[in-house]
C-alpha cells in the first residue's frame, strides 16, 4: 500500500491488516495493491515398484492441485491402482490403459504426497496327472515360477513302460496355466533272465521267465519240448540165424523206451554135417546135407526110392514031372 502524501503504517491481526495514513499534508492518493497467494511445497515420495511415474509440480498455490501419472509394468496391469496418499489436498484418480492420472485438489497447506507399490499380477498354475486328477494348484506372481510336484510315475502294460517328461512350462508364468504330466512309451525289452519258471520235459515245453531291462514288468518265453534221448542201446538177445534182433535204451531223461532193429545182429547158421545115403529100387535116399543146431535149417535134400527096373520073363506050363510058372519079371 502506498500514499501520495503522508507516512503509511500496518498493525495485522490474524488475517486482518490496519493500514494509517498519517501527516497528510496536502491531498493524497493511496494505492492498494494484491495480496500475494500463499504458495505451498508439495514433496513426492515413491514408495513402491511395478511402475514408472511423472512426479508433481514442486510447489503450489494456496487451494491449487497438482497431478502426476503412473504407468503400470509389465505384469502389474490386472492389479488394483498403487495407494496414494496426501498428508494435505484429496487425492483422485482416473485410469486409461495401464495408465492412472492422480490428482491431489483443494491444497491449503505443504503436503506430502506418498505413492505405494502396485500389486504384482498373480496367475493360478495347476498341475494335473495325466488322467485328469489335480495334483496341485498354487498362485505364482507374474514372471515367477511355480513349484512343481514329484516326478509321476505310469504302470507298464503289456506292451510298453513309460517314461516321465517331466513338468515343463512352469517357468516365467504370465497367464492362469494347466500343466498336466506325460509320458512316453518305451517298448519292453525282455533280456534279463529271472528263471526256468517250468522246465521242459521230453515230451512237454516249459517256459523261462525273463525281466524288462526298462521296469519291473515281466514275460514267459516258451522252451520247446526236449525230445527223448536214447544213447544206451542194450540188445534184446532175440537174434536169429538169419534176422537181425532188437536193441532197447530207456530215455536219458524218463522212462520212455526205444526198440531199434540192431543191425548185424543175426548170427548165422551153425552148421552139422550129415553123410549123404544112395536110394535103392524100394527105399528113398538123400544127399550129403547140412542142418542147424539153433533153428530147424536143413539142405536135406530126398533121393526117391529109384524103383525096380523089371525084365520080363515069359511063363512056361507045368507038366506032369516038373512046375511050370507064369510070366514074370525080375529087377
Amino acid at each position: 500500500m502506498t500514499a501520495t502524501v503522508g507516512t503509511v503504517t500496518a498493525s495485522k491481526s490474524s488475517n486482518t491488516i490496519t493500514y494509517t495514513v498519517s501527516n497528510i499534508t496536502a491531498a493524497t492518493t493511496i494505492n492498494v495493491g494484491a495480496a500475494t497467494i500463499n504458495s505451498y511445497a508439495v514433496t513426492f515420495n515413491k514408495n513402491g515398484t511395478g511402475y514408472t511415474n511423472t512426479a508433481p509440480a514442486a510447489t503450489v498455490n494456496h487451494g491449487g492441485s497438482v497431478s502426476f501419472t503412473v504407468t503400470l509394468s509389465t505384469g502389474y496391469t490386472n492389479s488394483p491402482n498403487p495407494t496414494v496418499t496426501a498428508t494435505n489436498g484429496t487425492v483422485s484418480a482416473t485410469k486409461s490403459g495401464n495408465t492412472i492420472t492422480y490428482t491431489v485438489s483443494g491444497i491449503t497447506a505443504a503436503t506430502t504426497i506418498n505413492v505405494g507399490a502396485a500389486t504384482i499380477n498373480k496367475y493360478t498354475v495347476t498341475f494335473k496327472a495325466e488322467n485328469g486328477t489335480v495334483l496341485k494348484t498354487e498362485e505364482v506372481n507374474h514372471g515367477a515360477s511355480a513349484t512343481p510336484p514329484a516326478a509321476q510315475t505310469k504302470a507298464p502294460d503289456d506292451t510298453n513302460h513309460y517314461t516321465f517328461n517331466g513338468w515343463s512350462g512352469y517357468t516365467n508364468i504370465t497367464e492362469n496355466k494347466t500343466i498336466t504330466a506325460s509320458f512316453t512309451a518305451v517298448a519292453h525289452t525282455f533280456t534279463a533272465f529271472v528263471a526256468h519258471t517250468q522246465l521242459p520235459t521230453c515230451t512237454e515245453a516249459g517256459y523261462d521267465t525273463y525281466k524288462c531291462t526298462g521296469c519291473t514288468k515281466t514275460t514267459t518265453v516258451p522252451v520247446g519240448e526236449l525230445g527223448h534221448s536214447f544213447t544206451n542201446y542194450v540188445s534184446n538177445n532175440n537174434a536169429t540165424c538169419l534176422e537181425d534182433g532188437t536193441k532197447t535204451a530207456k530215455c536219458d531223461r524218463c522212462d520212455a523206451t526205444d526198440t531199434i532193429t540192431d543191425e548185424g545182429s543175426a548170427l548165422g547158421h551153425d552148421y552139422v554135417d550129415h553123410d549123404g545115403q544112395e536110394a535103392t529100387c524100394t527105399e528113398a535116399g538123400w544127399a550129403a546135407y547140412q542142418t542147424c543146431t539153433r533153428c530147424d535149417y536143413t539142405s536135406y535134400e530126398k533121393i526117391d526110392a529109384l524103383g525096380h527096373d523089371y525084365v520080363d520073363h515069359d511063363g512056361q506050363a507045368a507038366t506032369c514031372l516038373e512046375d511050370g510058372w507064369k510070366p514074370y519079371q525080375t529087377c
